[in-house]
């Protein structure tokens, strides 16, 4: 279909150009969704076919060298559920009977009179909502169907190879579905690299390069979906700017539209997923819902065949666990007397025989730790998980998590222990710390509350944007923040979605304890346990008072510019350079007899008298921008009437776009008064 927003493709064949110029314009203005094209031979119309994207074929029946029917019987070899009307004014049973048979939409005999365009609208209208009704329909089982077929192979495959193999093979066989493949990106070089393939590749990644970058290849459909983890599609390749450099090669390879989905479970992002159709537009918004639930079955898949397979490591680390093992002799100059290769290479040693026979001593930071440890053991004769600052054979600090005991052999007693490197664990400690301190002199408000409300922590932002200290707020409820702006539903929506474990965000107005009020934009996220139970609530204030102010300013101004275009006596129309008109003011509605709906489907050039459109678009290209003109002509009103007219024009930039403002005239009256003038003048000289 030619888009997701309503308007119809047409394509009109008809070897009388004037006739379908005529019939064009009577669809269009029959109604506004119509969007018309013309060709004036069928073989010219297959071609257009293929290089456009229609939503229905209108074809006259006797046309030279190929009619009406050979044109259908074309059509229909490479678009078998297009849909396709013969209009024609030679038209028979036997005719209409022979169309049937070759799968002819509809058929329609001209008419004289306009009521006919009126009929021959509502037909096309009503065979492309059939049409896509049907594409819609067969679309979603099909999607649907290879979600079962999927979800199947992920029930039965282990690996991530596996997985992502076997969901490229299933999509690529899936019409109209041509290539498939899944892409991880690599933070060493900035770019997506292929992991799966399947379908009609023919060495199509070979020759592209992603990244996501700022560059312009990191700015295409992949690189956006895998930076912004949202998913990213290009209904028509081959008029989509966002494809190049690579639109050349996939058009060569029959992709027409494409889909990137990023794969993301939780917080990690696994990669993105390609999909490449044979058609235009074959994402709507159904399929692309569904296609994002196929990602998150997929990204679900692969984390827990990820989590499997660390599941597999960490038994194999736990039966091969690197824990050091040593023996010592009690006492101040205590020597180690025997050791294991985890304990050795731990400290840095290259074998366990050198560390035999050094001073125990040595391996501490801090000697009072070691007094300690040994008192202790003297004491309860047993240490556990005693954490120590300890020095390698090549001086290097590390902490150690030591669990030790006495043991008395041969009337000896001797110092055992095992030791744990616990270094990357303080350091995470350390990281939190700094975590907490960030959160501390964070500028948003933080703070956190039980799952009653009652708040817990506040950070200094949060006692600077509400004026209540910490000891006041620790212990309230974030109502105290009240303001009063938001209803008890409000409140009551908030909870609900907080206690299910989901995250709430909304803007909403607050007020300090001296009473001023302010506007946040307010997140709250659930923080579980180990268990999975909501423990506690975290929410994050952002103040956008400032932002919201400017905002106000912004819509005031906009509806005192817009009060000064509908008041403006003098017509105005905004254009593009092709002089469709996108927006008119109620002066020009008065004054043409049209209605704004009417005006904004129209031309300047269609109620322009005097003046082509060719010479027109000559006029407003030649403008600079920001240059004024003066255009005397007449126009032509709704009820036929014409009006002479003098006309401003101006051109300006809107968007990096070239528009025109036209303010037209009605000089009617000034050029009687001029006529008159001339009349009296002319009175007087014949006179004297």
């Amino acid at each position: 279909m030619s888009d997701r927003h309503g308007s119809v493709r047409v394509l009109h064949v008809d070897d009388e150009p004037d006739l379908a110029e005529l019939t064009a314009n009577f669809l269009e203005r029959s109604d506004d969704r119509l969007r018309v094209e013309t060709t004036t031979s069928a073989t010219e119309g297959v071609d257009r076919l293929r290089e456009g994207n229609f939503d229905c074929v209108i074809s006259d029946y006797d046309m030279p060298k190929r009619d009406g029917l050979d044109f259908l019987d074309a059509v229909r070899e490479e678009y078998d559920d297009l849909p396709f009307i013969l209009y024609t004014g030679k038209g028979s049973e036997e005719v209409a009977s022979e169309a049937i048979a070759r799968g002819v939409t509809d058929y329609l005999q001209k008419e004289s009179g306009t009521g006919q365009y009126d009929l021959l609208a509502n037909r096309v209208l009503n065979a492309v909502q059939q049409h896509r009704a049907t594409r819609r329909a067969e679309n979603l089982e099909r999607v649907r169907r290879v979600l079962r077929d999927v979800n199947q192979a992920l029930v039965r495959v282990e690996t991530r190879d596996e997985i992502e193999s076997s969901v490229c093979e299933i999509i690529s066989k899936a019409d109209p579905y041509r290539f498939a493949w899944i892409g991880e990106y690599d933070p060493d070089s900035q770019t997506v690299q292929p992991r799966a393939t399947a379908g009609i590749e023919e060495g199509y990644l070979d020759a592209i390069d992603i990244t996501i970058d700022e560059s312009v290849t990191g700015e295409r459909p992949t690189g956006h979906a895998v930076r912004t983890r949202e998913l990213t599609v290009v209904q028509n390749i081959r008029e989509n700017d966002e494809y190049e450099p690579w639109r050349e090669d996939a058009l060569e390879r029959g992709y027409q539209s494409s889909a990137a989905i990023p794969l993301v479970y939780g917080d990690t992002q696994y990669g993105v997923l390609n999909v490449y159709a044979e058609r235009t537009y074959a994402f709507d918004d159904r399929e692309q819902e569904l296609l994002d639930e196929l990602a998150g079955d997929i990204s679900h898949a692969i984390s827990h065949a990820e989590t499997r397979a660390d599941q597999r490591r960490y038994e194999r680390v736990i039966e091969n666990l690197p824990v050091g093992i040593y023996r010592a002799t009690p006492g101040a100059a205590g020597r180690i007397l025997d050791a294991n290769p985890a304990l050795a290479e731990m400290f840095g040693a290259e074998s366990p025989d050198e560390m035999v026979g050094r001073e125990v001593t040595e391996f501490y930071a801090d000697p009072e730790e070691r007094v300690e440890l040994s008192q202790q053991l003297r004491e309860e004769c047993i240490v556990r998980e005693m954490e120590l600052r300890q020095v390698t054979v090549t001086g290097n600090d590390i902490w150690v998590a030591v669990t030790a005991m006495c043991t008395e052999e041969d009337d000896e007693i001797y110092f055992d222990g095992i030791i744990k490197d616990v270094t990357k664990r303080k350091e995470r400690e350390r990281q939190l710390r700094v975590f907490q301190n960030a959160v501390e002199t964070a500028g948003h408000s933080i703070y956190f509350t039980d799952t009653d409300g009652t708040i817990r922590y506040v950070n200094s932002a949060f006692e600077e944007t509400t004026g209540y200290t910490a000891d006041e707020a620790i212990g309230e409820n974030p109502r105290i923040l009240q303001s009063g702006e938001q209803d008890v539903e409000f409140y009551e929506e908030m909870w609900e979605t907080i206690l299910a474990g989901e995250v709430w965000r909304n803007e909403l107005v607050n007020q300090s304890k001296s009473g001023e009020r302010y506007v946040v934009d307010q997140t709250i996220a659930p923080v579980e346990d180990e268990s999975g139970e909501i423990e506690r609530f975290v929410a994050v204030n952002v103040d956008i008072t400032e932002r919201k102010d400017r905002e106000r300013e912004l819509d005031r101004s906009r509806d005192r510019w817009r009060a000064l275009f509908e008041s403006s006596p003098d017509a105005i129309a905004v254009h593009d350079v092709n002089g469709d008109i996108i927006e008119v003011n109620e002066q020009n509605v008065e004054t043409l007899g049209y209605s704004r709906e009417e005006l904004c489907s129209m031309n300047v050039a269609d109620y322009e008298i005097g003046h082509s459109r060719d010479e027109l678009q000559n006029l407003w290209t030649s403008l600079d921008p920001g240059e004024r003109i003066k255009v005397e002509g007449e126009h032509r009103r709704k009820d036929g009437s014409t009006f002479p007219v003098e006309v401003w024009a101006t051109k300006f930039e809107f968007k990096d776009e070239e528009r025109f403002i036209a303010l037209g005239r009605d000089i009617t009256e000034r050029m009687e008064y001029e006529q008159d003038i001339d009349n009296r003048d002319g009175s007087n000289g014949s006179g004297g």
